[in-house]
C-alpha cells in the first residue's frame, strides 16, 4: 500500500503509473500528482508548482523521466526544466484531459472532454475527428495493439480503432452490436481478446470476431457481458479516469468497479469453456396446457402455439450456458437461443417434426449428445390431399360453366354495341369539339398558376423581415458554390455575423425595435458587399454572407467595410442610446470541406470574434 496521508487529505486517486526507475506516479482528486519511491513520497506537483489544476486524471511517462500530466484544466509537461502547459490555445480541444497514451515513436494522444489530438516529438498539434462517429465527443482511455498496428479509444459512443500507420478510423458501436454507448477503458488480454468496462457490466469480444469486423467480413460482433450474477460485486465499471482497467503480468485483468476491483482470469474462463453441460427436456406446452412428455407424441389439429422448455445441466454458472435448437420439418439449420431456454413455435403446418437441443459454456464446443423429441401435428379435413382434389375438380367445372355463359353474354353485347356506335360518334365528335376548348382554358390557366407558384417560391426563400435571403435558399446556395470552387479551382469565403447584444435590445426597448435594427443591419451588409454576394438571414440576429471568387484578403476588406458601416450607423431614429456593433467570422473553403466542416469553423471564427470582446473580425 501506498500512504499518501501526509501529501493528500484523503480524496480519491484517479491516476497511477510506473516510471522507468521503479517508482509510481499517483494523480489525485485534489492534491496534484506524487512520486512514490522505496516506501516513500519523494516528490509532488501541485498547482503551487505549476500544475493547471490540482485534479489530475491521467499520466504518462517518458523514456527520459519527463512526465505528462492531464488535469480538469488543460495538459502539463514536468522535467528537468520545470513545468510546461498546454490549453485550448495549444490546440487542445477543451481542457478537461481524460487519458493520455505515449506511442513508441514519440507520438502522445490526449484524450479529452472534446476528442482527440496527437502531439508529434516535434510539438505538432494534429486533431483526430471522432465526431462524425456516432457523434462521440469524450475519450476516456487508450489501449494499444501493437500486432496489429492499432490503438483501441474508449469513448461515449463505443470503441474507435485508430490505424497508427494511416489513421484510418473505425467505429465498434450500437451498429455492432454494442450493448452500451459509453466505453470506459479496453483491455487486450494474452489472447488478443478484447475487454470493456462500462456501466452495464465487463464486456468481452473474441478476436477473431473483432479482426473479420474490421476486415469487412462482419456486419456485428458477438459479446460476454459479466455482471453481479457471475462473481462481480457491483456491475458499475464505470471508472472514468487511467487506469480503469489494466493486464497484469500473470494474465488476469483487473477492473474498477463502484465497489471495489473485480480481477477476471481469462486462462480459468478458457477452461471453464470446454466442458459441455448435458442438456434435458423439461418440458411441452401446446396452446399454453401442458402435456406428457412420451418418445412420440401426437398433436390434434389447431396447435397454434407450441412452447417445448429445456435446461442444462450446469452448476457451476448455469445462467451463462448457452442453448440452440433445431426443429427437423421446419428449421434448415441450428438456431441459437442464447441462455433462453424456451423455444416457441406458432402456426406449424400438419406434419412430422423432431426437436434437438444442445448446450455449451460461452466460447465452448456444442454438445454431441444432443436432447431430442418427436411429435407429430395432424391436419383439418381440408388440409388433406383428397379434400383439395374434390375441390380443384368443383372449381373446373365451375369454370366450364361459367365460359360458356360468359361466351354467349359477350355475343348478346356484341350486338348491343354495333347498334350504339352510329349514335355516339356523333356524340363523340361534339364532346372532342368542346374537349378542345376546355384544354385552351386548360392552358391559359397552367400559365397562370406557374406564374404565382414562382412568387411563391420566390417568397419561400426570402427573409419576410428583411427581405434578404433565408437560410433555406442560403444553404443550396453553398452547396452550389461549394461544388464550382471545388471543381473549378476557384476561392471561395463564408462569413458569419452576430448583432452584438441584441438580446439587450430586445429587452431595454421591445421586438418591434429589434426588427427595425434588424433591418438597418440587413441594408448595411447588402449595401457594401458586392453584386455577385449572397447575403441571408442566418437565424435570429445571426446573418452569413456567401463571397464566391474571393480570397482570404478580399473577404476581410469587404467584411472590415461591414463591420465599420454597421458601427457608424444612426439609430436615433427608431430609439435613443442604441449603439450597434457586430462580430464576424470568416474562413475560406478548402477542396476537402464538407458542407458542416466549413459552416463550423465559420462558427468557431465568430465564436472567436465574441470571445475576444466582440466588435471585431477574426478569420479563421
Amino acid at each position: 500500500a501506498i500512504d499518501l496521508s501526509a501529501y493528500s487529505d484523503g480524496q480519491s486517486v484517479l491516476s497511477m503509473v510506473e516510471g522507468p526507475d521503479g517508482s509510481v506516479w499517483v494523480g489525485t482528486h485534489s492534491d496534484g500528482v506524487l512520486q512514490w519511491q522505496d516506501g516513500a513520497i519523494v516528490q509532488q506537483y501541485n498547482r503551487h508548482t505549476g500544475l493547471l489544476a490540482n485534479e489530475v486524471r491521467a499520466i504518462a511517462v517518458t523514456p527520459q523521466g519527463g512526465l505528462w500530466v492531464g488535469t480538469g484544466h488543460g495538459l502539463n509537461y514536468v522535467d528537468g526544466n520545470g513545468v510546461r502547459s498546454f490549453t485550448s490555445e495549444d490546440g487542445l480541444p477543451t481542457p478537461f484531459v481524460m487519458g493520455l497514451y505515449l506511442h513508441d515513436d514519440g507520438r502522445l494522444f490526449i484524450g479529452t472532454g472534446g476528442g482527440v489530438v496527437i502531439r508529434s516529438p516535434h510539438g505538432d498539434i494534429t486533431p483526430v475527428d471522432i465526431s462524425n462517429l456516432d457523434d462521440a465527443e469524450y475519450a476516456f482511455g487508450f489501449a494499444p495493439d501493437p500486432a496489429a498496428d492499432l490503438l483501441w479509444m474508449s469513448t461515449d459512443r463505443g470503441l474507435v480503432a485508430y490505424d497508427l500507420t494511416t489513421g484510418g478510423l473505425t467505429m465498434l458501436g450500437r451498429d455492432a452490436g454494442l450493448p452500451v454507448d459509453k466505453v470506459f477503458q479496453a483491455v487486450i488480454d494474452q489472447d488478443r481478446h478484447l475487454w470493456l468496462s462500462s456501466n452495464r457490466g465487463i464486456l468481452r469480444f473474441r478476436r477473431e470476431q473483432i479482426e473479420a469486423y474490421l476486415a469487412g467480413q462482419r456486419e456485428q460482433v458477438d459479446y460476454e457481458l459479466f455482471g453481479e450474477s457471475d462473481g462481480m460485486q457491483s456491475a458499475q465499471t464505470n471508472g472514468g479516469s487511467m487506469q480503469a482497467a489494466t493486464l497484469v503480468q500473470d494474465g488476469t485483468v483487473w477492473f474498477a468497479t463502484s465497489k471495489g476491483a473485480s480481477r477476471v482470469n481469462p486462462a480459468e474462463l478458457k477452461r471453464f469453456s470446454a466442458n459441455t453441460p448435458p442438456v434435458v427436456i423439461e418440458g411441452f406446452k401446446v396452446n399454453g396446457s401442458a402435456l406428457p412428455l412420451h418418445t412420440e407424441k401426437d398433436i390434434a389439429p389447431g396447435a397454434d402455439r407450441i412452447e417445448i422448455q429445456f435446461a442444462g445441466l450446469g452448476f457451476v454458472m448455469p445462467e451463462r450456458i448457452q442453448y440452440r435448437t433445431r426443429l427437423k420439418g421446419f428449421d434448415n439449420s441450428w438456431v441459437d437461443r442464447g441462455s433462453n431456454t424456451i423455444a416457441e413455435y406458432t402456426n406449424l403446418p400438419p406434419g412430422d417434426y423432431l426437436f434437438m437441443v444442445s448446450a455449451s459454456y460461452p466460447g465452448g464446443a456444442w454438445g454431441e449428445q444432443n436432447a431430442s423429441f418427436r411429435f407429430t401435428i395432424a391436419p383439418y379435413f381440408w388440409q388433406q390431399t383428397g379434400f383439395w382434389i374434390v375441390v380443384l375438380l368443383t372449381v373446373i367445372a365451375m369454370v366450364i360453366v361459367a365460359h360458356r355463359w360468359r361466351m354467349k353474354s359477350l355475343r348478346q353485347r356484341a350486338e348491343e354495341l354495333s347498334t350504339k356506335v352510329a349514335e355516339q360518334t356523333y356524340t363523340l365528335k361534339q364532346q372532342a369539339d368542346n374537349l378542345r376548348k376546355v384544354d385552351e382554358e386548360r392552358s391559359a390557366l397552367l400559365l397562370e398558376i406557374k406564374r404565382q407558384a414562382a412568387e411563391f417560391e420566390q417568397q419561400a426563400r426570402s427573409d419576410k423581415l428583411t427581405g434578404l435571403a433565408n437560410r433555406r435558399a442560403f444553404d443550396e446556395s453553398l452547396h452550389r458554390e461549394c461544388a464550382r470552387s471545388k471543381r473549378r479551382n476557384l476561392p471561395l469565403c463564408l462569413a458569419l455575423l452576430d448583432i452584438d447584444h441584441f438580446k439587450q435590445i430586445n429587452d431595454t426597448f421591445n421586438h418591434s425595435i429589434g426588427d427595425k435594427v434588424l433591418k438597418l443591419v440587413a441594408d448595411a451588409i447588402s449595401q457594401h458587399c458586392r453584386e455577385e454576394d449572397l447575403v441571408a438571414r442566418w437565424g435570429g440576429e445571426e446573418f452569413a454572407i456567401l463571397l464566391p471568387n474571393c480570397g482570404n484578403q478580399a473577404a476581410h476588406d469587404i467584411c472590415e467595410r461591414i463591420r465599420q458601416a454597421v458601427s457608424e450607423t444612426d439609430c436615433s431614429a427608431i430609439a435613443p442610446d442604441i449603439s450597434l456593433t457586430i462580430s464576424i467570422g470568416v474562413t475560406a473553403y478548402h477542396s476537402d470541406d464538407t458542407f458542416d466542416k466549413l459552416i463550423s469553423r465559420a462558427d468557431k471564427a465568430l465564436y472567436a470574434a465574441k470571445e475576444a470582446g466582440r466588435n471585431r473580425l477574426n478569420q479563421i
